[in-house]
């Protein structure tokens, strides 16, 4: 078995063409006879091109196992994995100061990557091929044949954008405001094309960084910010079934019965008020259909499928996503 220690800092420094370099070690222990490539697949390890905690402007340019140290070297020991972040410098424009001119909030973003997530719902629509239906948009209510919906759910996909970039500055309550906020104006985010309301920021993170010439003088302070975005291929809001057990006419709001009589002047019309449906009405316990103005949708009991009301519902806050700066090019142009 492999068990992760912890890790310390290594040496830093810098060469006369301005590369800056330094050095993280971390530290295993294993007691399973296991070998060095074992250790290189743990996660506590970085990945090659990873941005250093120290400073976002160096990335991991090599990572090196140690041969085993300590216990029998064989059975059980220690491995010391060397991870080393490095920048090199431009060469021609550089400052007073002795070090590139390139200001952290001026360069790329990175550490991108995109994944899928799934969510569970209610299956409540499903889609019309004959048509066809627009993804993302199914049109056909899903329900069972006396009218009422399926107890049953669904997985659906929705795509993560991940990335990280540099403010030169930030503003903290940007955490409170934008996270699980939806876009409310198309965006245009690493060259992709955001729709207007299909988008949420899943997480925002931010933590400030000073940069330090080879002198020890203080170059740049700035802001690496880490944005997850959430990108769904229909707009991002609820829709419920328009269904209660309660209805409503021109005279007022009532509680819906139903008809349990065997009257043989039935008109067929088996749900509706108390004294409209015979002799000893009992009060309905599942929740009928509804219209949009409240009143009953199917008041026979024939279980009309084709017309269902659904009500569309904005569960999360929209709002302009532009005071972010989000970059609109994966090369960093604004």
């Amino acid at each position: 078995m492999i068990t992760f220690i912890g890790h310390k800092h290594g040496a830093a420094g810098v060469d006369k063409g301005l590369k800056v370099s330094h050095a993280r070690k971390f530290i295993f222990h294993f007691n399973g006879g296991e070998s060095g490539v074992a250790v290189l697949n743990r996660t506590e390890l970085p990945e090659i091109n990873d941005s250093s905690p120290d400073d976002a402007t160096l990335k991991v340019s090599s990572i090196s196992v140690s041969e085993p140290m300590e216990g029998d070297g064989v059975k059980s020991g220690k491995y010391e994995v060397t991870v080393t972040y490095s920048r090199t410098g431009a060469g021609g424009a550089s400052s007073d100061k002795g070090t590139a001119v390139v200001p952290p909030w001026e360069m790329p973003p990175y550490d991108i990557s995109f994944n899928t997530s799934e969510y569970v719902m209610a299956f409540q629509k499903a889609y019309d091929l004959t048509k066809p239906d627009v993804n993302g948009v199914p049109t056909i209510p899903v329900l069972n044949s006396a009218g009422d919906p399926f107890e049953d759910s669904m997985v659906e996909n929705n795509v993560i954008m991940k990335f990280s970039y540099n403010l030169q500055t930030f503003n903290p309550n940007w955490l409170l405001l934008y996270v699980n906020r939806v876009n409310k104006d198309a965006e245009t985010v690493l060259d992709i094309g955001l729709p207007a309301r299909h988008c949420r920021i899943k997480t925002l993170s931010a933590s400030k960084q000073k940069q330090f010439n080879p002198k020890g003088e203080l170059l740049y302070e700035y802001w690496v910010v880490g944005v997850e975005i959430e990108i769904s291929p229909k707009p991002m809001h609820r829709e419920i079934m328009e269904r209660g057990l309660f209805f409503k006419n021109s005279t007022g709001k009532y509680r819906i019965f139903i008809r349990t009589d065997s009257d043989p002047h039935n008109t067929g019309i088996n749900f509706g008020k108390k004294e409209d449906m015979g002799t000893d009405p009992s009060p309905c316990d599942e929740p009928q259909r509804l219209t949009d103005s409240g009143g009953l949708l199917d008041n026979t009991g024939c279980a009309n499928n084709t017309v269902t009301i659904y009500k569309s519902y904005h569960d999360k806050y929209e709002l302009s996503w532009s005071p972010l700066n989000l970059p609109k090019s994966s090369l960093g142009d604004s």
